[in-house]
């Protein structure tokens, strides 16, 4: 095994949502205190954040409705103020050309996701300007249905006819689209309307553990197919019967799965750890229904100070070092970089296109 770290990729985190809460209480250089050494141990280079959902939760003694078109600017900005306050140790992604230097001069790279657009609305101007302060990735829906998309908790209507127009939109961008949460038809109907690679966040094979949120076969092969990936998550519902008894073990049998459907190129790692806002992790399941007994992580790997041991368990199952290191990261960053170049830089440096149809 290598003495250092395998470089990861984290496809998906919320930290936004701890972050906010503490500049409400007027903390600053939270990143920088209360993560950055963390990260720095356990071989973090980028980390794809939440900066938006479909979803109000229940909690600073009120609600942060993070589908609500203020809100997310509000946390636009605390997170641009965060990115200043951390003397270059983070830098922002806004095209593939960024992140081999950010990596590459010792820092980390950041990327900005909204998981669900409900706070689109039905406004596409609000897209843009997420998109101008800093967006490059989204996925559909956060379970629910919207106006945009049907989730996977839902019935499944597919895409609605302002999904479809936006979908279409998103070709005009340098942007990721993640697949990760939607419904089984709104997931196809959005690969009859967007021409690029997809990824899928946090999900895992539902031939492995069949619950709402993993992936049929044929959805793993259309990521396959489409030059992406499917990031494993760690959470034990989404793993196995009998969540509280999930192990990294059960993690590497989804891993196994889906490289054995599309090849060891397209799986990556988003393992969706809350272990930075347990305090008010009851409050968050609220809304979405779920018990807080009914969610465990795997042994092993509860939080982001154990990433690497995934890494031991891969090479104890066969995988090799450099296998090893396409799962941790390497697949994510090439992905990433694919994806964030289709588009030449715009005049704004950012890769949007000017005089998009509507």
């Amino acid at each position: 095994m290598p003495q250092r770290p395998y470089p990861f990729v984290n496809t998906h985190s919320d930290y936004p949502m701890a972050i906010i809460r503490q500049r409400r209480l007027f903390r600053d250089h939270v990143m920088q205190s209360d993560y950055l050494p963390v990260h720095r141990k356990t071989g973090l280079c980028m980390e794809v954040m939440t900066v938006g959902t479909d979803h109000r939760f229940p909690i600073f003694g009120g609600v942060l409705d993070m589908a609500e078109p203020r809100t997310v600017f509000e946390i636009l900005d605390a997170m641009h103020m965060e990115l200043s306050e951390t003397r270059g140790d983070y830098a922002l992604v806004l095209h593939g050309d960024d992140i081999e230097p950010i990596i590459g001069a010792g820092n980390i790279a950041l990327m900005f996701n909204l998981e669900g657009v409900a706070c689109v609305e039905d406004d596409f101007s609000l897209w843009r300007n997420y998109y101008r302060l800093g967006v490059r990735a989204l996925s559909l829906t956060h379970d629910p249905q919207n106006r945009m998309a049907s989730g996977c908790r839902e019935p499944d209507g597919g895409l609605t006819r302002l999904g479809r127009r936006f979908v279409s939109e998103l070709n005009n961008y340098n942007v990721v689209l993640d697949l990760v949460h939607a419904g089984e038809r709104s997931f196809f109907d959005a690969l009859e309307h967007y021409d690029g690679p997809i990824v899928v966040s946090h999900s895992n094979a539902k031939a492995v553990w069949d619950c709402p949120r993993n992936l049929t076969d044929d959805q793993i092969r259309a990521v396959g197919e489409r030059g992406g990936f499917v990031a494993v998550m760690f959470c034990g519902a989404f793993l196995r019967e009998n969540a509280e008894r999930a192990t990294l073990e059960d993690v590497v049998s989804h891993i196994d799965h889906i490289a054995a459907l599309i090849g060891i190129d397209h799986v990556a790692v988003g393992p969706d750890y809350v272990d930075y806002m347990m305090d008010f992790f009851p409050d968050l399941l609220k809304p979405l229904g779920v018990e807080p007994g009914a969610v465990a992580w795997a042994k092993g790997g509860k939080e982001l100070a154990t990433i690497q041991d995934l890494s031991q368990v891969l090479s104890a199952r066969g995988y090799s070092e450099v296998d090893i290191g396409k799962i941790m990261g390497g697949n994510a960053l090439r992905t990433y970089k694919a994806i964030l170049s289709r588009h030449a830089r715009g005049m704004d440096g950012s890769g949007m296109r000017y005089g998009m149809a509507q």
